[in-house]
């Protein structure tokens, strides 16, 4: 059976090309190309998708170290892979990592985050299916980082156990979060003459660093927020392959 399909020249040129240096006729080289990526199982796909975003990841972090016309060779490079990347997504409009964030791979999708936010338990990122940083009130003024770190728990059902389980996380990556701990301000409450409760060491507290757990939202939800563009990504499966 055939069929005319209307291919720009450039894409032409490229792949003849391609097929001189493989020693093929121009016919067997895109049927060749044809018959390897039509088709693909999803899992498949999750699987090669992942790996340009490892890539990406690699490329750019490299590229922070070179110039002129290796760094050309660079951008073009990752350019060439987040087309691979769309492909494997099926096209759909999944958020690439853009400069100066990183990507983590979790059990369904990947997480994008800043490359300054430190990793609490990485090991365990990839069976995880929650994310979640760690913020302190008054962060600036303390110079504290952000911390994120990967959870198998909805975020607000993490009850006081894990809560201390993560803290010791914090402070194993991140020394000097022990002294940010001590320097936390416990809310106190009085009765107000009207016969509410107020706190009573207001002041104090809003000057202190509080820390806060927060779950990072997941891209496409109406109601998510996006800080510093940190958000989930999950990728779909094929529902005939679950």
């Amino acid at each position: 059976m055939r069929k005319t399909y209307e291919i720009k020249g450039d894409i032409i040129h490229r792949a003849d090309q391609d097929a001189n240096k493989l020693g093929v006729t121009q016919n067997k080289y895109v049927n060749i190309t044809l018959d390897t990526f039509s088709g693909l199982p999803r899992e498949l796909k999750i699987i090669f998708a992942k790996c340009c975003m490892t890539q990406i990841n690699k490329e750019r972090k490299d590229k922070e170290f070179i110039s002129g016309f290796s760094r050309s060779q660079a951008d073009r490079r990752i350019r060439q892979l987040e087309k691979m990347l769309d492909f494997f997504n099926d096209f759909k409009n999944y958020p690439h990592n853009e400069e100066n964030m990183k990507t983590v791979e979790i059990v369904d999708g990947y997480v994008i985050f800043p490359q300054n936010w430190i990793i609490i338990n990485q090991s365990e990122a990839r069976y995880c299916k929650y994310v979640y940083v760690i913020e302190m009130l008054n962060g600036t003024k303390y110079g504290t980082p952000h911390l994120i770190g990967f959870t198998n728990t909805p975020i607000n059902n993490i009850d006081e156990k894990e809560e201390e389980e993560i803290y010791d996380k914090c402070e194993k990556v991140y020394p000097e979060f022990l002294n940010i701990r001590k320097m936390q301000v416990e809310k106190v409450y009085k009765e107000s003459p009207e016969g509410y409760q107020v706190m009573e060491n207001l002041d104090s507290w809003i000057k202190s660093p509080e820390i806060g757990i927060f779950a990072i939202s997941e891209y496409g939800d109406p109601y998510g927020q996006f800080p510093f563009g940190a958000m989930i990504v999950r990728i779909e499966k094929d529902p005939e392959n679950e």
